[in-house]
């Protein structure tokens, strides 16, 4: 059969393997902007995520990020002017997204929000420059797991998310 295993009409191997994924039409997707995608599909199947899944879940579920949600819901606290709206951006930026940002919002899992959370439990200090203390800490982690709570709450009433796919509670 054509193209089983990764083979052209002409019984060659095609190149990339077997597994193959459009990354866009040159020249709406440049050159730089193809292979920037072709890097953070490598990175995904690195870490076990298989691109292809992650490709066909996102046609499906609008494809929405923890990342973009996140900016979602910090727009919508900025907007309502909110105290807590740093507290929200700050856990963002240094305990969640640089570690699940990119995972697909509804595919999030136990595993990965308990890593988010014994990440930010680390105390570490901070980047050169900053005022304050520590980074880190029983309190960080509680803020990102309130945060992240709130995130799927405010996701799942505005109809970002459709499935009851909140990050379950860990203890």
């Amino acid at each position: 059969m054509v193209g089983e295993g990764g083979t052209k009409a002409s019984g060659k191997l095609l190149l990339g393997g077997k597994h193959r994924m459009n990354l866009g039409r040159y020249p709406a997707v440049s050159i730089a902007e193809a292979r920037a995608k072709a890097a953070t599909l490598l990175e995904q199947a690195e870490r076990g995520v298989s691109p292809l899944e992650t490709a066909s879940v996102a046609r499906a579920a609008g494809g929405l990020t923890v990342e973009e949600l996140s900016k979602d819901l910090q727009q919508y606290v900025y907007s309502r002017e909110l105290d807590s709206a740093r507290k929200y951006e700050l856990a963002f930026a240094r305990h969640i997204n640089p570690r699940i940002g990119r995972q697909l919002a509804e595919r999030l899992n136990r595993e990965q929000v308990r890593a988010v959370m014994d990440a930010a439990r680390i105390r570490r200090k901070r980047p050169a420059g900053e005022r304050g203390g520590p980074i880190g800490g029983v309190e960080a982690a509680r803020t990102a797991m309130g945060v992240l709570r709130h995130m799927y709450s405010w996701a799942m009433n505005e109809a970002k998310l459709s499935a009851p796919t909140t990050p379950p509670a860990t203890s």
